[in-house]
């Protein structure tokens, strides 16, 4: 074996090495992203006060789309969530989740929002 086919066989085996660590890092990041995710989608349970229903709805939120969206508790008993920009790809994430709690997405220009409805007995 020449010494370039030496040195080529000892770079392969270091980035096969470099391959194997990255996996194991993504596996790790991976399992942590699961078990940091919040409650199933879903109704609420009952007895919850207005600061409770918005953290409960926040949770069960693409984490990194949190810091872009405006919540807000309605005289109807409803979350509204207003993006503070445009959301680009994270937004089909949210609308998803939103979804997913019996919401839907309100287009009216400027004042666009999702409006998340609870059963009265939801918040207290």
């Amino acid at each position: 074996m020449s010494d370039r086919e030496e040195r080529l066989k000892q770079v392969h085996n270091k980035l096969v090495l470099i391959q194997q660590e990255a996996q194991k890092a993504l596996n790790l990041l991976m399992e942590a992203r699961t078990a940091e995710q919040g409650p199933a989608p879903g109704p609420l349970r009952k007895g919850l006060t207005p600061e409770q229903a918005v953290s409960a709805v926040k949770l069960r939120l693409p984490a990194e789309a949190v810091p872009d969206l405006e919540f807000f508790l309605t005289a109807a008993r409803e979350v509204k969530i207003r993006p503070k920009h445009w959301l680009e790809d994270a937004w089909g994430e949210v609308n998803d989740a939103v979804k997913s709690m019996g919401g839907v997405w309100r287009a009216s220009g400027k004042e666009s929002c999702w409006l998340i409805p609870f059963p009265k007995e939801a918040i207290t």
